[in-house]
């Protein structure tokens, strides 16, 4: 069969199983067995899959079916340009996470030239917030952390492809608890767990049976860890700089008030994305 025969093929049965986004998956799956990109699937329709081909995308459409996450399919992730390694046991980049690091790019920027920008990425995975602000700001030194062994290692293996290790420096810590040094960044960014208990039962199968629970679990009302961090995070910034925290949908006016309590930080407030939802929350160290 041809290469927009097994398209068509792959995608009837992704939409059978209930797929989201069966057609692009279909694609991005032919191109991952191909190595052509998806504009090149449609100029050379008529070109056969081999036998080894087939085999392959039929196994790769099964596992698809089962809700295996694409990322884990192809081992990579896209995130603001950058294509990162991915593996089973490390939470998979997502879309909305580039929002939090646009808000801390501005945030820099509101800060200005300070000399080498000091940032702390709490939580980091396979490394996307960290290689983010290390590839678009030369000047950003950033040290990023993971209590999961895994999830470090994996890091380290983006940011040797990327070649940043100059300005990446991964440390296993469990938030703030290893990190030495307090007082002594311009901004710490991250994403934590948020997910709260009733939240937990609904997530889909890509998530609830693939990503680490680590990283979604965030206790009852999903806000454990975003406590934890918001207590501790004044001790480790400088006079004037920033928090920034991904949360849930339903999370940003409860997080400003965590932060309102905490008489270090000031000037909370809430982002939305693309979709207007607020998922992520800013405040600034206290000066004087």
């Amino acid at each position: 069969m041809n290469l927009v025969g097994s398209l068509q093929k792959a995608s009837d049965f992704l939409d059978r199983h209930e797929v989201p986004s069966p057609r692009l998956d279909a694609e991005l799956l032919l191109c991952h067995i191909t190595s052509l990109s998806r504009m090149d699937l449609y100029l050379n329709y008529d070109r056969p899959l081999l036998e080894t081909e087939t085999d392959r995308y039929r196994d790769l459409l099964v596992r698809r079916a089962k809700r295996v996450p694409l990322q884990l399919l192809t081992g990579t992730a896209y995130f603001r340009g950058l294509e990162l390694k991915v593996e089973p046991g490390v939470f998979i980049p997502r879309p909305e996470t580039e929002v939090l690091v646009e808000r801390a790019l501005e945030a820099a920027d509101i800060l200005g030239d300070l000399g080498p920008l000091r940032v702390l990425d709490l939580g980091t995975g396979c490394g996307p917030i960290a290689l983010s602000f290390a590839g678009e700001r030369p000047e950003a030194r950033v040290v990023a952390t993971d209590v999961d062994p895994r999830s470090l290692e994996t890091a380290r293996e983006n940011v040797l492809a990327l070649g940043l290790e100059d300005r990446v420096r991964l440390v296993k810590s469990d938030l703030f608890k290893e990190i030495g040094d307090p007082d002594s960044y311009h901004l710490v960014v991250s994403n934590p767990p948020y997910v709260a208990a009733e939240e937990y039962s609904r997530l889909p199968p890509e998530v609830a049976e693939h990503e680490p629970k680590g990283a979604l679990w965030g206790g009852e009302d999903g806000l454990d860890v975003i406590r934890e961090i918001i207590r501790d995070a004044p001790g480790f910034l400088e006079e004037g700089g920033f928090l920034l925290l991904e949360v849930g949908e339903t999370q940003a006016e409860s997080v400003v008030g965590l932060m309102e309590s905490t008489q270090l930080l000031e000037s909370p407030m809430a982002f939305g994305d693309l979709a207007g939802k607020k998922r992520v929350v800013r405040a600034r160290r206290q000066s004087g």
